[in-house]
């Protein structure tokens, strides 16, 4: 939840709207990393638009005992849909904490873990009109 709170208060300080969010699968978690979505909305003003398929699920076998299943139950809310253009809005990456992103882009990453559970919320934010700066 630090992570989540932290990276809110770090998109409320951007001058944007808006940020795009995608999330990847959680590595050491039966969970989805999607369920952290609505998390991050809490603690931000921005505007939040997820555009990406939603993850693939583990099989049912292996979420029938898992205490993460209600995290596969959950549909992501028809707000959080819509169109980015490219006007280089923050791109925002909630992942397990074991994705590297090299970029030359100024990059802010909240990773604060505690180590007690598996499932990981690690938060990237990748500006990317310092990304398209970077890279001329």
């Amino acid at each position: 939840m630090a992570n989540l709170r932290d990276a809110g208060s770090y998109l409320d300080s951007l001058p944007y709207e808006a940020v795009e969010v995608r999330v990847l699968p959680q590595h050491r978690s039966l969970g989805n990393s999607e369920a952290a979505v609505p998390l991050l909305d809490l603690f931000t003003r921005k505007r939040i638009v997820v555009q990406q398929e939603p993850l693939s699920r583990p099989s049912a076998g292996k979420l029938q005992t898992s205490p993460l299943r209600f995290t596969w139950e959950l549909q992501r809310p028809g707000w959080y849909a819509g169109q980015v253009d490219d006007s280089g809005l923050p791109l925002v990456i909630i992942s397990s904490g074991d994705d590297l992103f090299p970029t030359k882009s100024a990059e802010k990453r909240f990773a604060a873990d505690t180590g007690t559970f598996r499932y990981g919320t690690v938060l990237t934010i990748i500006e990317r009109n310092e990304l398209a700066r970077t890279a001329q």
